[in-house]
């Protein structure tokens, strides 16, 4: 059975399509999870103004959260994908340990990165 190499084979736009579906339903799921907090907030008998204007703004910001995290799964998983495929485990076995916090990891020693990312 010969195998086929699905990134190579598809057109641009289906795979997009294809690819992105999974992104798209997970931030449909955050803002379901919003609408109903709102509702459950909102029938509040005190403070519900209050409860709702504060889920008004941390909803932007969750979604922003929601996003780098899928965005950084991602580029996370593309990276490690390619050093496997190149046979290169120890590399591969960096990378997963050192991308699992990105957003925390301190840049401020250039030097640091470079050992990892050539």
């Amino acid at each position: 059975m010969a195998e086929s190499n699905k990134m190579k084979e598809m057109p641009v736009n289906k795979l997009m399509v294809q690819m992105g579906i999974p992104m798209i339903l997970s931030m449909a799921l955050q803002a379901v999870y919003n609408i109903v907090d709102s509702a459950f907030v909102g029938n509040m008998r005190v403070g519900s103004e209050a409860a709702l204007n504060a889920l008004t703004l941390v909803f932007p910001v969750q979604m922003l959260m929601v996003a780098a995290g899928i965005g950084t799964g991602v580029g996370t998983n593309a990276l490690l994908a390619r050093t496997l495929r190149q046979g290169n485990n120890k590399k591969a076995a960096k990378v997963a340990g050192n991308r699992t916090f990105p957003l925390f990891h301190d840049r401020s020693d250039s030097r640091s990165s470079d050992k990892y990312y050539p």
